[in-house]
């Protein structure tokens, strides 16, 4: 196994473990324990993301595309919102609850 990437915390090491697992690359989380041991102490290069030699060079790019994203912010969240599918989405969402729960009693 070979180091791709050192993580600020397990969260988003595992995030990116999941994201090579998508691409059917071999990934593992390193260290995410250690965090707790160090205490209130700033520990960097802890958490590390671990890929197979032959999956390397796969993982590196797709890395590079994640790095490049833009984060989520509240205007394309808002975006999304205005979208008439997003509302058709929730109603679904709370009718199969109200259905499930509706079943309970029957």
């Amino acid at each position: 196994m070979k180091k791709l990437y050192e993580a600020e915390n397990g969260l988003e090491a595992h995030m990116i473990v999941n994201l090579l697992e998508q691409a059917h690359l071999n990934a593992r989380v390193d260290g995410e324990f250690l965090q707790g041991a160090v205490g209130e102490i700033q520990a960097s290069g802890v958490v590390r993301v671990m890929v197979d030699e032959g999956d390397y060079d796969a993982a590196k790019e797709l890395i590079k595309k994640w790095d490049a994203e833009p984060p989520i912010t509240s205007s394309s969240l808002e975006r999304h919102r205005n979208n008439p599918i997003f509302y058709y989405v929730i109603v679904l969402m709370i009718g199969a609850f109200i259905g499930a729960s509706l079943i309970q009693y029957m």
